[in-house]
């Protein structure tokens, strides 16, 4: 278990998880304790079989489907799922799998000799990361359901406290870009770390601090240099 899992197992009291189903690859969950947000899922394969059996065009596939594999997504829309929910996802997931490998070891005689590191029904659970899927509605607007859409691809969430308070406020990042790009960007021209870009014209990103709420004007310092 990672530090941050460590200091962070307090959090699983705040959200109560619950394992709802799992098949075709994925695991779903129920969680008390987040508003709106009730139910979360993570893939954890993509087989050959799945891939045989479904309409996804290879790109596709490859972005949506392999590339969620480990991920901890709203099961029921594409919100954003807080990081203190994903740090104490994984605590609960854990906590679960050793309190699972203490009842199993105290009973040799029923389980034999279970050999931890290498059998795959009773493997440790992989680290998720949270993510939500970014689309492109046809006609932006309160109708945009009606006119369908086009996947952009997970958004994983940022590793920076202050780029996760932004997206918690509101905040989305320029279609295309990654906050791994942003980091990068920030590094290169030696940015403010708070700043992140807020505005796009003729292949120049203007970069600043975004605004509280999306709806008030973004804190614009400079426009620098050409997209990352």
């Amino acid at each position: 278990m990672s530090d941050d899992l460590k200091q962070n197992l307090g959090a699983t009291t705040q959200y109560r998880f619950t394992l709802e189903g799992s098949g075709l690859g994925e695991t779903t969950y129920r969680v008390s304790g987040a508003g709106d947000l009730t139910r979360l899922r993570v893939r954890y394969e993509a087989t050959e079989w799945q891939r045989a059996n479904s309409s996804y065009s290879d790109a596709d596939w490859q972005r949506d489907v392999v590339g969620a594999i480990n991920l901890l997504v709203d099961a029921s829309g594409g919100r954003p799922v807080p990081q203190d929910m994903v740090d104490a996802f994984n605590a609960w997931r854990m906590e679960t799998y050793n309190s699972h490998r203490r009842q199993i070891d105290a009973q040799p005689e029923r389980y034999g000799k279970v050999d931890w590191d290498k059998d795959p029904v009773f493997r440790r659970p992989a680290e998720v990361r949270g993510a939500r899927y970014r689309v492109r509605w046809e006609k932006p607007g309160p109708d945009c359901w009606k006119h369908g859409c086009a996947g952009l691809g997970w958004e994983l969430n940022p590793t920076n406290a202050q780029d996760r308070l932004y997206v918690e406020q509101g905040y989305e990042l320029p279609e295309g870009m990654t906050w791994e790009a942003v980091e990068a960007h920030r590094q290169q021209h030696g940015l403010d770390p708070r700043m992140v870009p807020v505005a796009r014209a003729h292949g120049v990103l203007a970069w600043g601090v975004p605004p509280n709420r999306p709806d008030q004007p973004a804190n614009v310092h400079r426009p620098r240099g050409a997209e990352p």
